[in-house]
């Protein structure tokens, strides 16, 4: 990813037996393209961050930059959302300050927030869990788990 990022063009991977290919994984910037809704999980690419990416360029017109993270960057001593939210242009605010459009991270069985989403209107996210399709869903059953809450400020 360091690469990729570093030159501004799109990447892809392409796994072979010798006899039979996977399809072709791509990644860089014209994944912010793709919709929002009913992606498949795919670390790095199209995780939780890629989709606050993605919406952040669809819905605003604002690319927020892209870091370099492994797979389960949380086990291996990152704290990539907290370390970062500041340099994507990000201020904290306070729970009782969320509107829509605000991120929020929250820790999902692991000692630092690993996971992110936007709150939408009428009380809906926006975030994409290992496992799940990208999805709209109620916020009401996260919000005990939410540890930050941002919003971009440029």
């Amino acid at each position: 990813m360091d690469s990729q990022i570093a030159a501004h063009i799109p990447f892809a991977i392409v796994s072979c037996d010798g006899e039979v290919t996977t399809p072709v994984l791509w990644w860089g910037d014209h994944c912010l393209d793709a919709p929002l809704t009913g992606r498949s999980f795919v670390p790095g690419v199209f995780d939780c961050y890629g989709l606050v990416r993605s919406c952040y360029w669809q819905e605003r017109g604002i690319r927020l930059p892209d870091f370099a993270r492994s797979k389960c960057w949380w086990e291996e001593g990152e704290n990539l959302l907290a370390d970062h939210f500041e340099e994507a242009g990000f201020r904290a605010v306070d729970a009782l300050e969320a509107r829509p459009g605000d991120v929020f991270f929250m820790r999902l069985v692991s000692k630092v927030p690993c996971h992110s989403g936007i709150l939408l209107e009428d009380g809906l996210c926006l975030h994409h869990l290992d496992g799940r399709l990208s999805r709209r869903e109620p916020i009401g059953p996260w919000l005990r788990r939410a540890t930050h809450w941002v919003r971009y400020v440029g």
